[in-house]
């Protein structure tokens, strides 16, 4: 019997040591509070992509109707040159003054 008290049984310490870490998992108020943080970054992206692209769209817009703008000015102008040159004076004073006519008298009919 001295002898069996003389044996000790070795300490599992080595077994503790080689055993995965376990990771606390997040309180569910936690989760939640991720889960809508990553949801309002997403719509934060989101809206600050729309409202660029809003921003560009205007841009062409504004670029678009002044172009616009632009040629129905031009075309106002032609239409009332166009006028002016079909005005009947004026052709008057081309027949008269450029093709040496005159105007038909009582005789001429």
């Amino acid at each position: 019997m001295a002898l069996a008290e003389k044996i000790q049984k070795p300490e599992v310490t080595a077994v503790t040591a080689c055993a995965p870490k376990i990771r606390p998992r997040p309180k569910p108020k936690q989760q939640w509070a991720l889960a809508a943080a990553v949801m309002l970054f997403g719509l934060i992206v989101g809206n600050v992509i729309i409202q660029g692209l809003v921003v560009e769209r205007n841009y062409q817009i504004s670029y678009w109707q002044k172009l616009l703008n632009e040629q129905e000015r031009e075309i106002v102008k032609v239409k009332m040159e166009i006028a002016s040159l079909e005005s009947f004076d004026r052709v008057q004073s081309i027949a008269k003054n450029e093709l040496g006519m005159k105007t038909a008298g009582p005789q001429d009919y």
